[in-house]
């Protein structure tokens, strides 16, 4: 399951087709980034820039979270 509109037709059915309607959880791994790639973070940390690291990190959540993904 890819995307916002499938995640949440899965949830739909999930929460409304089942008889205990338990929701769904999505995680991803989003290491190198959702849709925007980034370095993987061994090679950022070379950069010993802390502020590099805090803004991919919050771009790979802010796009993931817009899919969707529940953890990363």
């Amino acid at each position: 399951v890819w995307g916002r509109d499938l995640v949440r037709e899965a949830q739909r059915k999930a929460v409304e087709g089942s008889r205990l309607g338990v929701p769904l959880f999505f995680g991803l791994d989003v290491v190198h980034g959702h849709k925007t790639i980034h370095p993987v973070p061994l090679g950022e940390a070379c950069s010993f820039d802390r502020a590099l690291w805090e803004e991919t990190a919050r771009d790979n959540a802010i796009e993931a979270a817009a899919d969707g993904v529940h953890m990363t």
